[in-house]
């Protein structure tokens, strides 16, 4: 992580100097006080908006260990919800802010077992002009865990182009399950990825995500694709492959403007632990913000 090995390592020292930075084993970092310390000066602090989508049968809740770190650095000065019915009405929870820098949506979708991936493309959409209508802005960022990534892969086929939509500028996938071979056992144990980065096997919506290669939606966006292994044989997560999670870089790589790979190992890799790993929010905060 570059910020991480430079600037990061310094805010560090600043903060524990000022005695005000909690272990990040066990205990959560505590609250910026040093009169001396200035976020502008290690990250970025524009209008960006930056939403979060959690996944399956999950919430908003399972993406506030990230978001209260970044609050802790003061990345972010304005943290607001999204929550979508099941019907795709948007309320927005919070005050928004307009001119703070780096702003947070976090979203919360109360059908949180959509299978129709479109639709979830859709209430993206409508949290997106929701929020537009309160703050506008032209670019956004997106951090997904699990099938949040559908949420903004399906934005991206289905609205990417459209001219009158705000563009996609930085996304981070997070335990991506691009290729999922539900049902198919055997394919999924002995699936691999080819020289081009290409599986071996594929289910029908990585199929369909492969529209994407013949779009130029990526063609501006920075990717971050982070995953995790177990170490324990399986090649997984607990709930998603390896190379499922890689094989994404097989759909944009030609077109997306830059792409990293991140993998994370042993226990704290898990599927629901990623999003629970100060490692991971530093890598991300580095990633979205860091100058």
């Amino acid at each position: 992580m570059e910020f991480g090995k430079g600037k990061i390592i310094i805010l560090a020292v600043i903060i524990v100097a000022a005695g005000v930075l909690g272990a990040r084993t066990g205990s959560s970092l505590q609250p910026v006080e040093d009169d001396d310390y200035d976020p502008a000066e290690y990250f970025t602090m524009d209008n960006v908006p930056t939403f979060f989508i959690h996944g399956l049968n999950s919430s908003s809740v399972a993406m506030d260990f990230m978001v209260n770190e970044f609050r802790e650095f003061e990345v972010t000065e304005n943290v607001i919800y999204a929550n979508v019915t099941p019907e795709g009405k948007v309320s927005l929870v919070g005050k928004v802010v307009k001119g703070a820098g780096n702003p947070i949506i976090e979203i919360n979708f109360e059908n949180n077992r959509q299978r129709n991936y479109h639709i979830e493309g859709q209430w993206l959409k409508s949290v997106i002009d929701a929020y537009r209508e309160k703050n506008h802005f032209d670019r956004f960022n997106v951090v997904a865990h699990s099938m949040g990534n559908m949420a903004i892969c399906y934005y991206q086929l289905d609205y990417g182009d459209d001219p009158d939509q705000p563009k996609l500028h930085k996304v981070v996938d997070i335990a991506g399950n691009y290729d999922r071979l539900n049902g198919h056992y055997k394919k999924w144990k002995n699936n691999k990825l080819d020289k081009d980065g290409k599986p071996k096997y594929t289910d029908s919506v990585y199929r369909e995500l492969l529209g994407l290669k013949t779009m130029d939606v990526y063609k501006n966006v920075d990717v971050l694709n982070i995953y995790g292994d177990l170490e324990d044989g399986s090649g997984t997560d607990g709930r998603v492959s390896t190379v499922s999670a890689k094989s994404f870089k097989y759909i944009i790589k030609d077109s997306a403007k830059s792409y990293k790979e991140i993998e994370f190992k042993g226990k704290m890799a898990g599927h629901r632990m990623l999003h629970h790993n100060y490692e991971v929010s530093d890598d991300i905060m580095d990633f979205l913000w860091a100058k």
